[in-house]
């Protein structure tokens, strides 16, 4: 549909071409009597009697132009399946074969666009012969028709309007094309959108009830997030309960409604001309402010149901009937969220309830994975910032529905993402306590059969029809074999799958650190390795050199002298200390006296971030110095740090 909308644009940005030329033409042959009589006349005949060929050459052009869309449209939709199952067409090794499909269209729709090329260029060649043939007529029966000679005079003015009359006649062949093309992508455009609406029966669509709102940001909630005020269609029909009544006390009573939906033996298609059935006889009801859970084989219709009761199918039999439900939550099985932070994906727009919002974040288990982020529940996810894992974003979007002032609550399938215990923790703290306990209603589509006891009503789905609905006491006693119907619809996981959140979690923690030490790392000078002879010198401990913390670099920090006695003060201990002595690192880092006290280097910043925990142990600090070898030399640094003043007099 975008090639036809694209040139039905063109044509309004050329269409004036189609009265300016002819308006030109005729202005052209009026001046060209006027300078050279009837024989002007004559020689626009011509044209006429070339106009039936360029009429039948245009016909083919819109004949061609028709089929090769409608190739084109084929050679992209395969080109497309091919780009999105390449992962199963190498597991089978199809390439080939969907390769020789992609080539045998695409040679198709190149034979036809020869022919396209070939009579574009014979319209073209019509006419621009024209003009000439046009000249050569006009001159040649002048003197027989007028009776007198053909002047200078008369030649030249002649060929001034004969050029000017080439101009209309070269941008002709341009624009039929256009035309042509128009005409043709108009009737494809109009077939579509003639196609029937799916749920026209929807109150905001009445002409006399246009919507009117007062659209603006909501500074709390992000730069994506609107806030629409003062809306007829919102007031009327959309409008959400109040916030105060989703986290109500258990003894709020539910909605006098007893059902949300009513399906009356609902038909359901995605075309309405063929009207294949897609669901058959869909004749059910879901109670209000209780569990109903769909279950069923895979493939046999449980997400086109949520579909169906959503409107996004349409019912060519039956009706499909909705209580004075206002406001509905969806979680799809593909999880969406915003190129944001985590917090304004669970609100979503709406007002922070701190302790709404805690409860969720618990309810979900988020807490300990908002641990591992580096800003916290402030860290912007999505394309644009961490990428989570699926089991993640399944319940960032179940804790944005759960935190939502919907009374309806639609879940496809959102358990299957987590393991059985965090699966089982989201449907206690989530589903039955924050949603069942406040009277929401849930209906939900899993594969758990564990989860089947505690709903208030069952709907078994097998090849687009219901088998049988009920509590799960009524579908044992109807349906006998109830364990061969339900285990088909349990999904068969691996045994590790039960670690599946804490290996997210894990695989989490590792994406953060590398990003952190890639950034620490790119902002840090790059500078260059200790020589091998300064290397020496370190390990025998010369007193003229510091100690060997080759890991702090080989950079010379701020100089800090200070006295015994008084002076300066003595620069703060980092926390690197030696067992049985009292002297911090600083002070076994000797240096020659200046000016009657010593100088000390204090350590660079990078030392403090990877001394993480005090070093009161002897065998930490000397890890930190790293002493490979245990020669003469090794020996000597060892008495250095332990006996300074005793190395020094030696």
């Amino acid at each position: 549909m975008s090639v036809d909308s694209f040139n039905v644009m063109l044509l309004f940005s050329m269409g004036h071409y189609i009265w300016a030329v002819p308006f030109k033409l005729i202005l052209l042959l009026i001046l060209l009597y006027k300078q050279l009589g009837y024989s002007a006349l004559v020689g626009a005949a011509t044209i006429y009697v070339l106009s039936p060929l360029q009429y039948w050459v245009c016909t083919k052009l819109s004949k061609l132009q028709k089929e090769a869309l409608t190739i084109s449209d084929k050679r992209i939709k395969h080109t497309s399946e091919l780009l999105q199952g390449i992962k199963l067409l190498k597991l089978h090794g199809w390439e080939k074969v969907y390769a020789n499909m992609v080539k045998e269209i695409r040679a198709e729709e190149l034979k036809l666009l020869r022919k396209d090329a070939i009579l574009v260029a014979i319209n073209t060649f019509i006419t621009q012969g024209s003009a000439i043939l046009l000249t050569l007529v006009t001159f040649s029966v002048y003197s027989a028709i007028e009776g007198r000679p053909l002047t200078p005079a008369k030649v030249f003015s002649g060929l001034a309007l004969f050029n000017q009359l080439t101009v209309p006649l070269y941008i002709i062949p341009f624009v039929i094309p256009i035309v042509i093309n128009s005409v043709v992508s108009t009737k494809r455009l109009t077939e579509f959108l003639s196609l029937p609406e799916v749920g026209l029966e929807a109150p905001w669509r009445k002409k006399d009830e246009m919507p009117k709102a007062t659209v603006e940001f909501i500074p709390d909630s992000g730069s994506v997030l609107l806030n629409i005020r003062d809306s007829l269609l919102l007031d009327k029909w959309a409008t959400c309960a109040d916030d105060s009544e989703v986290f109500l006390s258990d003894s709020y009573s539910p909605i006098d409604s007893p059902a949300v939906i009513n399906m009356n033996h609902a038909y359901f298609t995605y075309d309405m001309n063929t009207k294949i059935p897609i669901l058959q006889d869909m004749n059910f009801t879901v109670p209000t402010g209780k569990l109903t859970i769909i279950v069923g084989p895979v493939g046999s219709g449980k997400t086109t149901l949520l579909s169906g009761m959503l409107g996004e199918l349409t019912p060519y039999q039956g009706t499909v009937q909705w209580a004075n439900i206002h406001c509905i939550a969806y979680v799809p099985q593909r999880p969406w969220l915003l190129n944001s932070t985590l917090k304004e994906n669970v609100l979503f727009g709406q007002r922070y309830d701190g302790r709404r919002y805690h409860q969720v974040i618990q309810a979900c288990a988020l807490q300990p994975d908002i641990d591992l982020l580096p800003a916290k529940e402030m860290t912007e996810i999505g394309e644009r910032g961490i990428n989570l894992s699926g089991g993640q974003r399944q319940r960032i979007a179940l804790a944005r529905a759960m935190y939502s002032s919907a009374k309806t609550i639609i879940l496809d399938d959102p358990l299957s993402a987590l393991d059985s215990n965090v699966a089982m923790h989201v449907f206690e703290h989530g589903i039955r306590n924050l949603l069942l306990r406040r009277h929401r209603t849930v209906i939900l589509v899993t594969h758990k059969q564990e989860l089947l006891i505690h709903a208030f009503k069952v709907i078994i789905l097998e090849a687009g029809k219901i088998r049988c609905q009920g509590n799960l006491t009524e579908i044992e006693r109807m349906e006998p074999d109830l364990t061969s119907v339900l285990s088909r619809s349990v999904k068969r996981q691996p045994a590790s799958f039960e670690d599946n959140t804490t290996q997210e979690r894990h695989k989490l923690m590792r994406m953060i650190t590398k990003q952190t030490l890639y950034l620490s790392g790119s902002n840090q000078d790059v500078r260059p390795r200790p020589r091998m002879s300064a290397m020496n010198r370190q390990l025998s401990h010369d007193p003229s050199s510091p100690l060997p913390l080759h890991d702090m670099g080989n950079e010379d920090a701020a100089l800090t002298p200070w006295t015994a006695g008084g002076g300066l003060d003595r620069p703060p201990s980092t926390g690197f200390r030696f067992a049985g002595s009292g002297s911090s690192a600083e002070s076994v880092r000797s240096a020659p006296t200046f000016g009657g006290g010593s100088w000390l280097r204090s350590p660079p910043s990078r030392l403090s971030s990877r001394i993480s925990n005090p070093a009161d142990q002897l065998v930490g600090g000397l890890e930190g110095l790293q002493l490979h070898t245990l020669c003469s030399g090794g020996m000597h640094l060892l008495r250095s740090l332990l006996l300074p003043d005793c190395t020094r007099s030696c």
